[in-house]
């Protein structure tokens, strides 16, 4: 998913410490295998999450757990996409139907 902000962030300092809440509770998203890795967009406009999940819905519930969604800070596009090739070791993260 693709999280793009939508204010300038140093008029948001609250929303930020929230979005730091947000952070920690992403560590059950990784400890679960939902989020793959995740990092900032440069210039810092937004972020990334890779992410794996069973449908479209369940995405779109994680991301209602964040606060700039909430606060509507920023906007979100989750992309579908199903990796044709990838490195050694990333096969872990595929679900083969």
């Amino acid at each position: 998913m693709a999280i793009t902000f939508l204010r300038a962030r140093k008029r948001h300092t609250f929303h930020w410490c929230a979005s730091l809440i947000f952070n920690v509770d992403i560590v059950k998203y990784y400890a679960s295998g939902n989020f793959i890795c995740s990092g900032r967009k440069n210039p810092r406009t937004g972020g990334v999450i890779i992410c794996r999940a069973k449908d479209k819905m369940e995405v779109e519930k994680i991301i209602q757990e964040d606060p700039f969604y909430r606060e509507e800070l920023a906007e979100y596009e989750v992309i579908e996409f199903l990796p044709a090739r990838y490195a050694e070791g990333f096969e872990r993260f595929i679900d083969r139907a």
